[in-house]
């Protein structure tokens, strides 16, 4: 379910956290949407999702309808223990990808310039030998014109 939050979505958990941590009790809608910098239609949706997964307790709404959304609300503490969750799987998922051999080879180039030194003098090697290799065989196959034979 976390995960699902769209970057919109965690903008607002980490907010409503912060106030939660902040001991902020009552948020008005207006209020919320200046800060969370929202539109109208996306307070109702986002924070009908915010009391879903019990990030926000609602107060003075209209509780007889039944997409009912908090004209003001009060932060959870769970609204922190999501952050938490969402933060630790983005720390898990950047554990999980492998390494990027290009970045470590630049990290250790920086910190070692003779490894750099040694990294570019195999780069142009490598560029040069086929080079020069397709050159000698380009001038025998040139010679015998030039020769006379």
């Amino acid at each position: 379910m976390i995960m699902r939050l769209n970057e919109k979505e965690q903008q607002v958990l980490r907010t409503i956290a912060q106030w939660y941590s902040q001991g902020k009790t009552d948020i008005g809608r207006n209020s919320a949407i200046a800060e969370l910098q929202i539109s109208d239609s996306e307070y109702n949706t986002i924070m009908l999702l915010m009391q879903d997964i019990e990030a926000i307790e609602a107060k003075h709404g209209l509780p007889h309808e039944p997409n009912y959304v908090a004209l003001d609300f009060t932060p959870l503490c769970r609204s922190d223990q999501l952050v938490r969750q969402i933060d630790e799987q983005i720390e898990s998922q950047r554990s999980a990808t492998p390494p990027d051999i290009v970045q470590q080879l630049h990290s250790r180039a920086r910190r070692n310039p003779l490894t750099a030194g040694i990294i570019i003098a195999f780069i142009i090697l490598a560029l040069l030998i086929p080079l020069l290799n397709s050159l000698w065989e380009l001038l025998e196959k040139i010679r015998p014109f030039f020769s006379g034979e």
